[in-house]
């Protein structure tokens, strides 16, 4: 009886240990990525997305591998589904981000015919207005539903997703750019007026 009682208690403590993780964690995340000095700052931007995958992921490991009730299916599904996409898909953005920044090749340019986003081209003729959300600019286009054609999959999947929630498949991460929001906003606004401008009336 005094085992199973100890037992339990080691099973209470684990788990008042895994949810103080996972809140803290969770919370010292979201506090970094709301900042305002985390817009444009590298580094604090991967702190937060490391801290807040690591929150996530000791939480889903927990519930994949170490939960004691081996009949809750749900929680195990819900704990691999959290390991594939805070563990293994935060990893790669994580480095994907670090990857951008160590390379010297720009990932987005303004130009006077638009801009070149990873390497896509987006026309200012087919860029009908540019907005702000959390950490990134979204360049609303008037051909989302060809460019979601044109992709391959799974980027397709995740270009539809994004049509649904933003009415938009094309956007610029604030660590994208190097350069200041600012400066992106004043960049797109001039060459957008300048390529107004130089555009033929029959055009």
């Amino acid at each position: 009886m005094a085992l199973l009682l100890t037992e339990s208690a080691d099973k209470d403590n684990t788990e008042d240990w895994i949810g103080a993780t996972f809140f803290v964690g969770a919370g010292i995340s979201l506090l970094i990525l709301s900042s305002e000095r985390c817009k444009g700052n590298w580094l604090l931007t991967i702190a937060g997305l490391v801290i807040g995958c690591a929150a996530f992921t000791a939480v889903s490991v927990y519930f994949a591998f170490f939960w004691s009730d081996r009949a809750n299916i749900m929680l195990k599904l819900v704990g691999w589904i959290g390991i594939l996409l805070f563990g293994l898909c935060g990893t790669w953005k994580i480095a994907g981000f670090v990857r951008d920044l160590a390379s010297r090749k720009p990932r987005v340019v303004v130009d006077e015919e638009g801009l070149i986003v990873r390497g896509e081209r987006v026309k200012w003729d087919n860029v009908l207005h540019v907005k702000r959300d959390n950490y990134q600019w979204v360049i609303v286009t008037d051909d989302c539903e060809e460019r979601i054609a044109h992709a391959k999959v799974p980027k397709r999947w995740v270009m539809w997703l994004n049509y649904r929630f933003y009415r938009a498949t094309v956007f610029v991460p604030y660590l994208e750019y190097r350069g200041s929001e600012a400066d992106f906003a004043k960049q797109c606004q001039h060459f957008r007026n300048l390529h107004a401008a130089n555009k033929k009336p029959n055009e």
